[in-house]
């Protein structure tokens, strides 16, 4: 599926380590606005890589080798710095499998949450404090109040994934990459997760590339499935 209307389109995108060995190979997609998209395989796949991409987020000893991969028009392989920056978090926000990994355990929540909100807009202290406030209840975080007090430890897994994506979503990105948002979480708590970003994607009409390698739990949520095989798409 291929267009020019896409949201995201992901063309012949190629990855390789920095010994020069394939890790992602001619891989290619469409996002287009408002619906989901979910990207399975098993570990070593290439799916995460693919998803770091689009934000030039890969580990070290990983390079793009090839490809494009557009965003409303732009190809992000080639933006500057600075461009690349202004899309990061309000154009395109990313939500990881461990929450920790983007929250840092030494600063309230609410500073952290303040931090986007700061960078990509005009809103003074009160309204950035009422809006995280809101957005931590539509995730159904008890008491948002005080949760902007509280550090990220003091939370189960299951409610700092919910922190991130009310954090991630605060900016109303156009998409989200969701990185196996749930995989360190029991089923339920899983489902609860997944239900509550499918809910808040839905009312901001915000694109979701979904990255997990449990095709059952994406297969009633996803509007297509792209399968990854030793870093190719094996089928759509």
């Amino acid at each position: 599926m291929s267009d020019e209307t896409a949201l995201l389109r992901i063309e012949g995108l190629r990855l390789r380590s920095g010994t020069g060995a394939p890790l992602v190979d001619g891989v290619s997609f469409d996002i287009h606005a408002g619906e989901m998209v979910a990207v399975v395989g098993e570990s070593g796949s290439g799916k995460s890589l693919t998803a770091r991409a689009i934000l030039n987020l890969l580990p070290p000893g990983v390079e793009i080798a090839g490809g494009a991969i557009r965003f409303q028009g732009r190809d992000l392989l080639t933006l500057a710095r600075e461009p690349l920056r202004a899309v990061r978090g309000a154009r395109i926000g990313m939500v990881f499998q461990e929450p920790l990994v983007s929250l840092n355990p030494a600063i309230r929540i609410g500073e952290q949450m303040a931090e986007g909100l700061r960078l990509h807009t005009t809103f003074d202290a009160a309204e950035i404090r009422a809006r995280s406030i809101e957005m931590l209840a539509r995730v159904r975080v008890a008491r948002p109040e005080r949760c902007l007090d509280a550090y990220p430890h003091q939370f189960s897994g299951g409610m700092r994934q919910r922190i991130m994506l009310a954090s991630v979503m605060l900016l109303k990105p156009a998409l989200l990459l969701a990185d196996e948002p749930t995989t360190a979480l029991d089923m339920l708590v899983q489902r609860e997760v997944l239900d509550v970003m499918g809910e808040l994607a839905a009312e901001m009409g915000t694109a979701v590339l979904l990255i997990s390698h449990d095709l059952a739990l994406v297969a009633e949520r996803a509007r297509r499935v792209v399968v990854m095989n030793k870093g190719r798409v094996v089928e759509q």
